[in-house]
C-alpha cells in the first residue's frame, strides 16, 4: 500500500476531527450548553467510523453500522428526554440572543431543566461531521463543500451569540487556512498529506502570534466602535427596508416580543434558600437565634476572572419595626441597574466576567455590584427557575458622570431618587427619637464631612462580633444594641446602620447575600457560612453601594469579610448636605458626589449646561443601539466569503501567471495542461496540442520548444475563450472563482 495515499487519508482524517472539535466546542460556549468531557471523546470516536466509510473501500459497511450502534448506546445510556433536551437547546440559542444583543452586559440564566445536552448535540454533530467527512473526501469542489459545511455554522454562532470562543473561531480558521493549502480535490495519490506537514506548525505559529497579539479578551468597546454599530444598524434597515417593499417572500420584523413583565416565562419551582437568620427572600425575624446547622451546606459555586472579594446581593429589605424586617416594597423601574448604567460609560471602568452553577434554582439570583440585571423588582433580581447563570460586572473608577447615561435613564433615576429618600429614610418614631439622641450624643450630624463612613465606623466599634448572640429582650433591637448590647453579628450590625443612616435622613436599606473571596478563573464553592448582611445607601445620581458595618471577627460566617470591611465606605464623601434631598426639580447635572476610593465613583458634573446637553446628544453612547439581526449579520458573512473568493481568485492568478513566466518550457506545458484539465470539467475538450504537450514534458526526455509551447498556448486560448462563450453564468463563475482558472496568458 503506497505510503502517499495512507498520508492523505490520515489528512482527511486530522481536518475532520479539527473541525467537528471546534464546532462542538464554539457551540458549547456559545450558548453555555451541557456537555460532559466524555462527549469530545464519543465524537471522536464517530469521526473515525466516518472517515472508514468516507475514505476506505467498502468502509461505509464497516463506518456506518458502528456510527449506529455508538449513536444508541449513548441514547440508552443517558436516557434523557429528548423533547425536553431539544426545547431546553432552542431555549438557551434564543436567551443567548437576546440577552446579548437587548440586554448587553445583563445576566444570562438557564433554567437547566435537563442534566445534560449531550445526546442531541451528538446526534447534530454527527449530521454535520458527516457532511464534512464527504465534503474531505471529494474528488472536486473539496474547498466549496466543506466551506458550505462549516462556515454557515460559524456565522449562525455570530449571529446569535455575537462573539464566539476566540480558540474555537482560531481552530476554524487553521482548518480553513489547511483546507486552502492542501487542494481543491482529494487525491490518493496527491500531495495533500505532505503539504500539511509542512504548512501545519507556520499556519498554527501565526494564529497564536495573532491571538497573544490581538487577544479579544482585552478589547474594549470604545466610542468608534458604537458609531460603526450604529451605522451598521442603519444600513441593515436599509436592507430590511428595500428587501420587503419589493418581494412579499420576506417578513422580517425588527422589533420585539419579549413580556416586559417577565408574565410570558413559566416559572419552575425553586428551593428554599436557609441562612442562619432565617430564608432569603422572607420576612427577617430578629427574635431567633442564630442556626449554625447550615453553615456548612453547599449553596452554589462561582467563578470571575480575576481574584476578589464579591459581595452577591440577593434580597433587600426596606420596611424595619423592632423586631423583625419586612420585605421592601416594589418600584417602578427597578434601580439595581443604574450603578451599571453610569460605569458602563466610563473607559476606566473595566468590564468583569462571573459564572455562578448550583444544584438547586432559588428564588432570587445573586449577584455582583454593578451588573446590568432586568429585574422589575427593585429589591431582588428573580430567578426565573434558573440555576446556573452567568453575566458581568463594572469595577468601580474614580470620576464618572452621569450626564453621559441615556436620558431615560437619567429621567428614570431622578425620579427614584425622590421616591428613595421617601421611602427608604422611614422609622418608627420611637425609634428615631431614641436614634436621634444617640447620634447627638456621638457628634453624627448629616453636615458631618465624611458622614458615611463616620456612621459605618460608629457602629464597627460599638460591639464585638458573636455569632451565638441571644435575643435581646427589647421590643428596638436597633435601639438595644446601640445603647445596651456588646455584642452581635451582622444582622444586628446592619440594622443599626440602617436605622443610624435613615434618622440622619439618607436613604438605607438593610441587604442579605453572600461575601466570597473568588480564585481567578477557577470555580470557588459557596456555603451558607458566607452568608451575609450589609447595608446599602443610595447615592443620588448614582444609585445603591453597599458599606460594609460587622465589627472584625476571627471565625464566624463574615469573618472573610473583614479583609474588605471598610472596601466600600473607607474615604467615601457624601453629597453635599445642603442639597436639598429628594427634590425632582434638582437636575442631576448640577450635583457632585466624590470618593477617594475605587467602591464609590465621583459622580462629576459639568459646570457647562449647554455643554452636557452636546455631550448627551452627540454620544453614540447615548443613542438608541439597535443591535444587529441575524439576517443582516449572516448576509454580512455571506457577502465577505464572496469578496474572500474574489480576492483569492486574482491572488492565485497572479502567482500563477508569476510562475508560469519564469518556468523553463517543460514545466509550462504542464501548467497549461492543469489549467484546461479545469476548464475540461465544465466540457470543453481538452486540446490535441496541449494533451501532446504535457505527456512530451511529463515522460519524455527530449526538450520542448519555444514554437511547441506557444502553440500550446494558443490552442489553451482558445479552449479558454470557447468555455466562456458557451457556459452559463454559473459555470462561468465556478470556473474562476472556485476552480481558479484565469484568462489567456499574454
Amino acid at each position: 500500500m503506497s505510503v502517499t495515499k495512507w498520508q492523505n487519508r490520515f489528512t482527511a482524517l486530522f481536518l475532520l476531527l479539527l473541525a467537528s472539535f471546534s464546532l462542538l466546542h464554539l457551540f458549547v460556549g456559545c450558548f453555555h450548553l451541557l456537555v460532559p468531557e466524555i462527549g469530545y471523546l464519543y465524537l471522536g470516536l464517530l469521526c473515525v467510523f466516518l472517515w472508514i466509510s468516507a475514505c476506505l473501500p467498502h468502509g461505509i459497511l464497516i463506518g456506518m453500522p458502528l456510527s449506529a450502534v455508538l449513536l444508541y448506546y449513548i441514547y440508552r445510556t443517558c436516557s434523557t428526554d429528548l423533547s425536553l433536551e431539544l426545547f431546553d437547546v432552542l431555549d438557551r440559542i434564543s436567551e443567548t440572543y437576546y440577552y446579548h444583543f437587548y440586554l448587553t452586559n445583563s445576566v444570562q440564566a438557564f433554567s437547566n431543566s435537563v442534566a445534560s445536552h449531550l445526546v442531541i448535540i451528538l446526534f447534530l454533530m454527527f449530521v454535520v461531521a458527516a457532511l464534512i467527512a464527504s465534503s474531505l473526501t471529494a474528488v472536486t469542489w473539496r474547498i466549496p463543500l466543506c466551506l458550505l459545511s462549516t462556515v454557515p455554522l460559524f456565522a449562525f454562532c455570530i449571529a446569535v451569540e455575537g462573539s464566539p470562543s476566540p480558540v474555537s473561531s482560531l481552530a476554524l480558521i487553521l482548518f480553513w487556512l489547511l483546507l486552502f493549502l492542501t487542494g481543491d480535490g482529494f487525491l490518493k495519490e496527491g500531495k495533500s498529506g505532505r503539504i500539511l506537514l509542512y504548512t501545519i506548525l507556520p499556519c498554527l505559529f501565526l494564529l497564536i502570534l495573532l491571538f497573544l497579539l490581538c487577544n479579544p479578551d482585552r478589547y474594549q468597546v470604545s466610542e468608534p466602535d458604537t458609531g460603526v454599530s450604529l451605522y451598521l444598524s442603519r444600513i441593515e434597515n436599509r436592507v430590511v427596508e428595500w428587501i420587503t417593499n419589493r418581494s412579499s417572500m420576506f417578513s422580517v420584523s425588527t422589533t420585539d416580543t419579549f413580556s416586559e413583565d417577565g408574565s410570558d416565562i413559566t416559572e419552575i419551582n425553586t428551593e428554599p434558600l436557609r441562612t442562619g437568620w432565617g430564608i432569603i427572600g422572607q420576612p427577617l425575624d430578629m427574635t431567633k437565634p442564630y442556626d449554625s446547622s447550615v453553615a456548612d451546606e453547599p449553596v452554589f459555586q462561582i467563578r470571575s476572572d480575576s481574584s476578589r472579594m464579591l459581595y452577591l446581593r440577593g434580597n433587600s429589605y426596606g420596611d424595619y419595626n423592632g423586631t423583625s424586617w419586612l420585605i421592601a416594597e416594589e418600584h417602578a423601574p427597578s434601580s439595581l441597574s443604574f450603578a451599571a448604567s453610569v460605569l458602563s460609560q466610563s473607559s476606566n471602568a473595566a468590564s468583569r466576567y462571573f459564572e455562578i452553577d448550583s444544584e438547586h434554582a432559588y428564588s432570587c439570583l445573586f449577584l455582583p455590584y454593578y451588573s446590568f440585571t432586568a429585574s422589575v423588582s427593585d429589591s431582588f433580581v428573580a430567578s426565573g427557575g434558573s440555576a446556573a447563570y452567568r453575566g458581568t460586572f463594572f469595577d468601580p473608577v474614580d470620576s464618572v458622570s452621569f450626564s453621559d447615561v441615556e436620558a431615560s435613564v437619567r429621567e428614570e433615576e431622578v425620579s427614584y431618587r425622590e421616591y428613595a429618600h421617601s421611602y427608604y429614610t422611614k422609622l418608627p418614631e420611637s425609634t428615631r427619637s431614641a436614634v436621634q439622641t444617640i447620634c447627638e450624643e456621638n457628634g453624627l450630624y448629616p453636615g458631618n464631612t465624611g458622614i458615611i463612613e463616620q456612621v459605618a465606623s460608629f457602629v464597627r466599634n460599638i460591639g464585638t462580633y458573636e455569632l451565638s448572640t441571644v435575643p435581646y429582650p427589647d421590643t428596638d433591637y436597633a435601639v438595644y444594641f446601640l445603647l445596651n448590647a456588646k455584642e452581635g453579628y451582622c444582622i444586628h450590625f446592619a440594622t443599626a446602620a440602617v436605622v443610624i443612616y435613615r434618622t440622619l435622613g439618607i436613604p438605607a436599606r438593610l441587604t442579605e447575600g453572600f461575601a466570597v473571596v473568588t480564585e481567578d478563573s477557577s470555580f470557588t464553592q459557596v456555603t451558607g457560612a458566607n452568608a451575609h448582611a450589609w447595608v446599602e445607601i443610595y447615592l443620588d445620581g448614582f444609585g445603591w453601594i453597599p458599606i460594609e458595618v460587622t465589627a472584625s471577627s476571627e471565625a464566624g460566617p463574615d469573618a472573610q469579610t473583614d479583609a474588605v470591611s471598610s472596601a466600600f465606605s473607607d474615604s467615601v464623601q457624601d453629597p453635599d448636605p445642603d442639597m436639598p434631598s429628594g427634590d425632582p426639580d434638582h437636575s442631576d447635572e448640577d450635583e457632585s458626589i466624590s470618593s477617594e476610593s475605587m467602591a464609590a465613583p465621583d459622580l462629576s458634573s459639568e459646570s457647562d449646561e449647554s455643554n452636557d446637553d452636546q455631550t448627551l446628544a452627540d454620544s453614540p453612547y447615548s443613542a438608541s443601539r439597535k443591535p444587529l439581526s441575524p439576517f443582516f449579520i449572516v448576509l454580512i458573512i455571506l457577502l465577505a466569503l464572496f469578496l474572500f473568493f474574489v480576492l483569492q481568485y486574482y491572488i492565485r492568478f497572479f502567482l500563477w501567471k508569476a510562475f508560469y513566466r519564469g518556468s523553463n518550457n517543460r514545466k509550462k506545458a504542464v501548467l497549461l495542461w492543469s489549467h484546461a484539465e479545469r476548464i475540461g470539467r465544465l466540457g470543453i475538450p481538452i486540446p490535441e496540442e496541449v494533451q501532446n504537450c504535457a505527456e512530451r514534458a511529463r515522460f519524455s526526455l527530449h526538450e520542448i520548444s519555444d514554437p511547441e509551447i506557444r502553440a500550446a498556448e494558443s490552442h489553451y486560448a482558445e479552449q479558454y475563450l470557447a468555455a466562456m462563450r458557451s457556459a452559463s453564468f454559473p459555470h462561468r463563475i465556478m470556473m474562476k472563482y472556485i476552480y481558479g482558472t484565469g484568462g489567456p496568458l499574454p
